[in-house]
């Protein structure tokens, strides 16, 4: 703001307290509007430029934006609208199983590696009973050991036609929208047997 427009407005240099008492303000006043660049300087120490000053403190007064400014802002509008719209699609997309918070893909490994575990143990009087008071030979030993570890592995879906996989079931807080929102998180019926099927 403090380069003069380019309709030639007419330059009448005055001194800081003369361009104080035009706008009703401080001499201190005008030195922060001038930081400000609200306040034209002139050449010399201590001379404003008191037209430019003035169309700039009423525009500054009128909230009149400079368009640099209303460029900046119109782009952080555009930002914000789309990082809320990413926000938006993630949300579906946690409800629709597309992403999964790694809490509930921790959850399921849990329980697969608990499957694997009861298995494992279950394989152990197997074992027992397939080994005890028998002469085996190597090869026998190593095919009933993988026999018995094919066995539990079984157990685990991963391995499966039709493996377990991680839901979300639940938008964690955080990610929900503001209250001012209106913004709708149900799930479709199509949706609803997309994640199914």
């Amino acid at each position: 703001m403090s380069e003069r427009s380019e309709q030639s407005s007419p330059v009448v240099e005055c001194n800081v307290a003369s361009v104080a008492a035009a706008l009703g303000v401080t001499e201190r006043h005008v030195q922060n509007l001038a930081n400000d660049g609200i306040a034209v300087r002139m050449g010399k120490r201590g001379v404003y430029d008191l037209v430019a000053t003035i169309q700039n403190f009423l525009a500054a007064q009128l909230d009149v934006v400079p368009v640099d400014i209303k460029e900046k802002l119109e782009a952080e509008k555009v930002r914000w609208t789309k990082a809320r719209a990413d926000k938006e699609e993630a949300n579906l997309a946690l409800l629709r199983g597309k992403i999964v918070l790694i809490e509930d893909a921790a959850a399921l490994l849990a329980e697969e590696a608990g499957s694997l575990r009861a298995a494992w143990e279950g394989q152990e009087s197997v074992l027992v009973s397939d080994f005890s008071n028998r002469i085996l030979t190597e090869a026998e030993v190593a095919i009933r050991l993988r026999k018995s570890r094919d066995a539990a592995f079984e157990r685990v879906t991963l391995d499966t036609d039709k493996p377990r996989t991680p839901r979300t079931t639940q938008i964690p807080k955080e990610f929900l929208p503001d209250d001012d929102t209106d913004f709708d998180v149900s799930i479709s019926e199509s949706d609803e047997a997309e994640r199914q099927g």
